[in-house]
């Protein structure tokens, strides 16, 4: 039985009844979503292919394009030989909307599964409608403020919701002011999910606590920056200003979390300051939000599960989970790496590790534009998709065997 203070604590946390409206309907998501992904890439693929999309003498190979539906899809953003500026309109329609759709089930999806794993009061409407007002935020202020035309900007803004790192034109640098104010905003907006602004703007309004979960996330997600800009700073291989090195080391402790915006040269960091930013894609984000990687949540509920195994507590099945989802991950890295060892002979291994933990957290970073093609292609379009669709699959699992859960896994 849990210590009289402990109890205590927990009870803190919790939010007081008058926030409680009708909770989520206990749907299918898996039913809907996946369907909702594969007509999303299998259209994505089909107009990407189609001559609408490229300029003649230019079409994406079979491969190229069901890469490229499925980088924007499922947010990882890597940059490519054939960008997106040089689609033509359609294909960049095409692949806005792609990017487009992969936010907006991101944040529903997880905003659905965290709200029953949780407990949350809220409806499976009221996630909509808050998926629906993010994206059309988004848009708007990146129309305002990013991009050189209303059309690049709601791009860039969509992209930094999503966490994708995608854009239209040269993307803002680290000391650039819509970067700080609009661009990382978003990014970190998108990375927190809708269940959390959802309970800070109700215990806003009701003057009650955030749960748990909440309150870890947050905590977590701000720990991790702090420290990563911190030994970021440590790490500049290049000579810079005060306030220059401050907005940088800050912009690749966010944009490493999943964002992946090209924000300058990867190579700017010294060899450890880039292992530095392979850790923090690792980490990655908060569970139901749209950001890649473990989650910070994971690695509190495994080692919170360890301790307490320890201290002969009730574990719970959330260190199962956990510990599921980590081997799961670690096993996609190994097993992504050695493959593309062997199909990438001419890439360095350090950085065949780098564009791989890039791939399996939807970050989208890599040294040098995504030149791989034929059987390496199609191994870095299965790491991503799965580095996708784990954590939803995770997080399903854990609404079916563990709701009523304090924190969310995945």
């Amino acid at each position: 039985m849990s210590p009289p203070n402990r109890l205590a604590r927990r009870a803190a946390v919790r939010p007081s009844p008058v926030l409680i409206e009708p909770k989520a309907k206990s749907t299918d998501v898996l039913g809907w979503a996946i369907p909702a992904y594969l007509l999303l890439l299998s259209g994505g693929f089909a107009l990407l292919r189609s001559p609408i999309a490229t300029v003649r003498g230019n079409e994406l190979s079979i491969d190229r394009a069901a890469f490229t539906a499925v980088n924007a899809v499922t947010l990882t953003g890597f940059g490519q030989t054939i960008g997106v500026d040089e689609l033509r309109p359609p294909g960049q329609f095409c692949v806005f909307v792609l990017m487009t759709g992969g936010t907006a089930l991101s944040l529903i999806v997880g905003g659905q599964l965290v709200t029953r794993i949780i407990g949350l009061p809220f409806s499976n409407r009221r996630i909509y409608s808050a998926a629906a007002i993010a994206v059309g935020v988004a848009m708007l202020f990146g129309a305002a403020s990013l991009g050189d035309t209303v059309l690049h900007g709601a791009f860039t803004g969509v992209s930094a919701l999503g966490n994708c790192g995608l854009c239209i034109g040269k993307p803002p640098g680290p000391e650039d002011l819509s970067t700080l104010i609009v661009l990382l905003p978003l990014a970190v907006a998108g990375g927190l999910g809708i269940p959390i602004w959802l309970e800070i703007i109700a215990s806003y309004h009701k003057r009650s606590a955030i749960l748990y979960h909440g309150l870890i996330s947050l905590s977590i997600y701000g720990g991790v920056y702090i420290v990563g800009m911190g030994l970021l700073w440590t790490q500049l291989a290049t000579d810079k200003t005060l306030s220059s090195a401050l907005a940088t080391c800050s912009a690749y402790a966010i944009a490493s979390r999943s964002a992946g915006f090209s924000l300058g040269p990867i190579d700017q960091f010294t060899r450890g300051g880039q292992w530095i930013l392979a850790g923090l894609m690792v980490v990655g984000s908060v569970s139901g939000g749209t950001g890649g990687g473990l989650k910070g949540t994971t690695l509190f509920v495994f080692f919170r599960g360890l301790r307490r195994s320890y201290s002969e507590e009730r574990t719970g099945r959330g260190i199962v989970l956990a510990a599921a989802w980590m081997a799961s991950y670690l096993l996609l890295v190994f097993v992504g790496f050695v493959t593309l060892l062997e199909l990438v002979p001419q890439m360095p291994g350090d950085r065949v590790l780098f564009l791989t933990i890039s791939a399996a957290s939807n970050v989208g970073w890599s040294h040098d534009p995504v030149s791989i093609v034929k059987s390496g292609l199609a191994v870095l379009l299965s790491i991503m998709l799965l580095g996708r669709l784990f954590p939803i699959l995770v997080l399903w699992w854990m609404s079916k065997s563990a709701a009523g859960s304090d924190i969310a896994v995945g």
